[in-house]
């Protein structure tokens, strides 16, 4: 796993948990089996990027806006700037 993917996996979990979902509620409105949001928030599964908007909507988040949340977060930790 790269240190992206665990970056990013982190911050899944991080809004996930913002939006007021628990992982078997994400995994309702996402259809997925059980274990994929686990797999996913532990960055064992990686999200392609044609799944990020169905994730954004899921979580009550235009996908652009978690897009770049993600990608900022992620860069702020690359440059440690927090």
């Amino acid at each position: 796993m790269t240190d992206f993917q665990k970056q990013f996996a982190n911050k899944l979990k991080e809004i996930r948990i913002m939006a007021g979902l628990s992982q078997e509620q994400l995994t309702k409105k996402l259809d997925v089996a059980t274990k994929t949001v686990s797999y996913r928030e532990n960055g064992h599964n990686a999200v392609t990027f044609n799944k990020i908007p169905l994730i954004a909507n899921a979580l009550g988040c235009p996908y652009i806006n978690y897009l770049y949340s993600v990608i900022f977060w992620v860069l702020m930790i690359k440059f440690k700037i927090y």
